[in-house]
């Protein structure tokens, strides 16, 4: 007779095997594509999509103004050689061979009439720019932007901002992709809201694009942050990319040939996600089978181990005397059962987790292999933070360009195995923040509308983690502290927390408490190497050995 105990031990396994099945990642691709080309392709999305059409809407209006008063005052649409309007309010000089097919007769045989408003703005282009039949997708952002710039009559706010926008178009036509940095992303929406702030669009029309204009910049963070992408960003981007080769059919072959090439990568990833899914539905078409066999199994089981309960419950009451005993039986079923739920909630909880995996989440920067002397100051953070397993936080203080950064580094590779995961948050200013907590944000797949909604989902995920764990916050130098970063150093979460803080920062112990309420003991100078670290560090990096010449040239350097 099958024992009921066996029947639920049985059962356990089953689930066992079940929950523990390896999962498959939700609706994202891999997209092999460097992440200075995704921050070039979308910087240029933006410029056509965000900014040329408004470039459209405010310079075709004031130009159509300019020359339907030109044609009342001077008839510019019947002048002759002779008649001929020279130049525009001390423009330079009019191009007449960009209109009424000129290009193709002699000086002296020119039309010289002026038919509308488009002709009238390609007087004011060089050739090669002045081929658009209207102010539509044919005049593209390098036509408009010269006509801002070379057309009296636009404020000099429109023109400064108009020339620094064409300098940004400039130099993503040159498809220099390894210029395309964080910063240098960053900078060029930071210069395309100027733009469009300065252009003074009624509100709504304002508020829509700024907000375009945002949308493109928070998907390029997401698209170059992790080369996992979702399908839809994926496709959205291939969409725009495709355009976007269309309308630069003019421009150089090399960019037409990056953008082909960036758009052949979106579709080769989104290929292979398609047969990946095909896969993964196969697969998962098995797994449902074979955990409704086992159900069967499991319920038929279930109603045998019913029958025999019943039986019991008869016998009982037919033979009081094996009442103790059955109830003992009883209890001691309740107990596996408790424990089943137990280990089924445990179970849940790890997969809940992001950490649930063989490669726990490391984000620092590459070790540096160069890495010499700190031995006592990596002692000092070492003997703090090593099998703790209660909260802390950590300074390091010192000045700009002595080491801090790669101090703190080299902590973090050294107890890589001790924590479940690392993290790295730049704070050189608010926005570069901002940026590294959105990215954690977007990795640990907690979301919020808005910033603050986002960290505080960031640090109640942190609260939560059963083991240690690093956040790296470096160059906490701003003079006032955002509420962001309060909340990130000083908030009430950390007292239930496991994880450790190493700060990096040029203030004084004794500003750090005061600013941040870390304890002055648990600040770490970090000074100029000494005279042996020095040495050291020459003979690492120089590849000679010891001698005097060395020990001579580290006390000539001021060592």
């Amino acid at each position: 007779m099958i024992r009921k105990e066996d029947h639920l031990s049985q059962f356990g396994n089953e689930i066992d095997k079940i929950i523990t099945t390896p999962h498959i990642k939700g609706e994202v691709v891999e997209l092999l594509l460097p992440e200075d080309r995704r921050r070039w392709v979308i910087t240029g999305i933006a410029l056509q999509h965000v900014v040329a059409p408004l470039l459209r809407d405010y310079v075709g209006p004031e130009v159509a103004r300019i020359y339907n008063n030109l044609k009342k005052t001077s008839k510019v649409d019947q002048q002759s050689g002779t008649t001929k309007l020279q130049s525009y309010n001390g423009s330079r000089p009019l191009q007449y061979r960009n209109i009424n097919a000129n290009e193709q007769r002699s000086n002296p045989q020119y039309d010289y009439r002026i038919k509308n408003y488009v002709d009238f703005s390609k007087l004011f282009l060089q050739t090669h720019m002045a081929k658009f039949t209207a102010f539509d997708e044919s005049c593209d952002p390098s036509a408009l932007l010269g006509l801002l710039i070379n057309i009296p009559g636009f404020s000099k706010v429109v023109k400064t901002n108009a020339g620094d926008i064409r300098n940004l178009r400039n130099d993503w036509a040159h498809c220099n992709f390894n210029e395309w940095t964080e910063v240098k992303y960053l900078n060029a929406f930071a210069n395309a809201e100027k733009f469009i702030r300065c252009l003074q669009f009624l509100p709504k029309k304002e508020k829509k694009a700024l907000s375009d204009l945002k949308n493109w910049q928070n998907d390029g963070v997401k698209f170059f942050s992790t080369p996992w992408i979702d399908v839809k960003l994926c496709e959205r981007i291939q969409t725009t990319t495709r355009t976007l080769a269309k309308l630069t059919l003019d421009e150089s072959s090399s960019l037409r040939t990056e953008i082909l090439a960036v758009e052949t990568s979106l579709k080769t990833a989104l290929l292979q996600f398609n047969e990946r899914l095909e896969n993964v539905e196969k697969k998962q078409g098995e797994d449902t089978k074979r955990v409704e066999h086992e159900l069967k199994k499991t319920s038929k089981t279930v109603t045998e181990l019913g029958e025999k309960v019943e039986t019991v419950d008869k016998n009982v009451n037919v033979l009081g005397a094996g009442l103790t005993k059955v109830s003992i039986d009883q209890v001691n079923v309740k107990e596996k059962v408790d424990r089943l739920h137990t280990r089924v909630g445990v179970v849940e909880d790890k997969l809940a987790s992001p950490f649930y995996s063989n490669n726990p989440w490391f984000d620092a920067p590459d070790r540096n292999s160069n890495f010499s002397g700190r031995l006592e100051e990596l002692g000092l953070i070492r003997s703090r933070l090593e099998d703790n397993n209660q909260f802390d936080i950590v300074g390091l203080c010192g000045l700009g360009g002595c080491g801090k950064s790669t101090l703190a580094n080299e902590v973090a590779w050294q107890l890589k195995k001790f924590y479940s995961g690392v993290f790295w948050i730049s704070a050189e200013s608010s926005e570069i923040f901002e940026n590294s907590l959105n990215r954690i944000a977007l990795e640990l797949q907690v979301y919020g509308d808005n910033f603050k909604q986002k960290l505080d989902a960031v640090v109640k995920w942190l609260k939560g983690i059963e083991t240690p764990w690093l956040c790296i916050v470096d160059n906490l130098d701003l003079r006032e502290l955002s509420a962001g970063m309060k909340t990130l150093l000083m908030g009430s979460w950390r007292r239930e927390s496991k994880g450790h803080i190493i700060v990096t920062t040029r203030r004084e112990p004794i500003e750090l408490h005061q600013d941040i309420n870390i304890e002055e003991s648990a600040c770490v100078p970090v000074g100029p190497f000494t005279m042996e670290e020095s040495i050291s560090f020459m003979v690492r990096r120089s590849g000679y050995s010891s001698n005097e010449c060395l020990e001579q040239l580290v006390k000539d350097l001021g060592f």
